[in-house]
């Protein structure tokens, strides 16, 4: 900023085409929003949940399959992962 301020940088979803299709996707989930804030906004069951985005794109290591589209849980981690095999990995706002 001009006057010396920090700005903050947020990440955001890599394709919110993609993951808003497959969140819709799911049983339950309704009212699928992208927020100015790089989040998203949904209703799952008819509860209210928000979700954020990781800084990090990873690929699969070279030799090995493209991680596959959608969403996907990984041990205790939940990744979106678009068409090209970029995954990034969400969290349930707090």
């Amino acid at each position: 900023q001009p006057d010396g301020t920090l700005q903050v940088l947020t990440p955001a979803f890599q394709d919110q085409d993609e993951i808003t299709e497959s969140l819709n996707s799911f049983p339950g989930v309704e009212e699928v929003k992208i927020k100015t804030d790089g989040s998203l906004s949904l209703k799952l069951g008819g509860s209210d949940v928000v979700l954020k985005p990781h800084f990090k794109i990873e690929t699969a290591p070279p030799g090995e399959d493209p991680y596959p589209p959608g969403i996907a849980q990984v041990g205790d981690k939940f990744y979106t992962t678009n068409k090209k095999g970029e995954r990034q990995e969400l969290s349930v706002a707090q």
